[in-house]
């Protein structure tokens, strides 16, 4: 019987900082490594859930009656991101669509990607950004089926849930991962800011909010109209 090393779905739920309900779908789904009792309970080793988490496509199904999760491991931590919301996925087609025309023309061996996709930057993160735009000379960073490495482009669309990581945890794990530039777009304040990687730190060098024209001085001919991204759909 499983003693000392192994731990409760309780425990394991803590040290994930994720619910027992996302631990038991993790289990279900064998996604996670575990071994179960004569009386029904699972026991698991931390090391090998990471390991198990980290080493592939991060995703479970959701507790029932509730929309997916996505499963982040940041610096070692395995977080759960919610899932988006509708303005959220409006903002993320209306800019991957762009970015997708800019690219294909200025950088045809280029690819503009969206989540869910994992990108694994150094040893410890695995995160799935809402977009990113890897350059044609960076092909290298495709190894397979996954991302090893920092994008050229890194985009996260914040949420209210998000926009604390996004703007601080995340901000500083592209900044150590070497991503080229990293921009926060947020729906519900209707900013977007542009970071670029000047020498060990970012600097803001495009900003907008509301129905600004935002031109980005990095990418040529790249123009956001940010009204263009905020406007609901209207039904004809």
């Amino acid at each position: 019987m499983p003693s000392s090393g192994w731990i409760t779905e309780k425990v394991l739920a803590r040290a994930l900082d994720l619910s027992v309900d996302a631990i038991r779908q993790l289990t279900r789904d064998r996604i996670i490594p575990s071994v179960q009792l004569p009386t029904g309970e699972y026991r698991y080793r931390l090391d090998a859930v990471i390991q198990a988490l980290t080493g592939q496509l991060p995703f479970y199904r959701g507790r029932p009656g509730q929309p997916s999760d996505r499963l982040e491991t940041l610096e070692g931590k395995v977080t759960a991101v919610s899932a988006p919301t509708l303005s959220h996925q409006r903002v993320s087609a209306r800019l991957t669509r762009l970015l997708q025309d800019y690219f294909r023309a200025v950088d045809p061996l280029g690819e503009v990607l969206t989540a869910p996709l994992e990108v694994t930057l150094q040893d410890f993160t695995v995160v799935q950004p809402d977009i990113i735009y890897i350059a044609g000379r960076q092909q290298t960073i495709i190894q397979g089926e996954r991302i090893v490495g920092a994008p050229n482009l890194i985009v996260e669309i914040s949420t209210a849930a998000s926009r604390c990581i996004d703007r601080d945890k995340k901000y500083n794990i592209y900044l150590q991962a070497g991503v080229q530039h990293y921009w926060i777009v947020d729906p519900e304040e209707k900013t977007v800011r542009c970071y670029a990687l000047h020498e060990d730190k970012y600097i803001l060098i495009a900003k907008g909010r509301e129905g600004d024209v935002v031109n980005h001085p990095s990418f040529a001919g790249l123009s956001l109209h940010l009204a263009r991204l905020w406007q609901k759909e209207t039904r004809r």
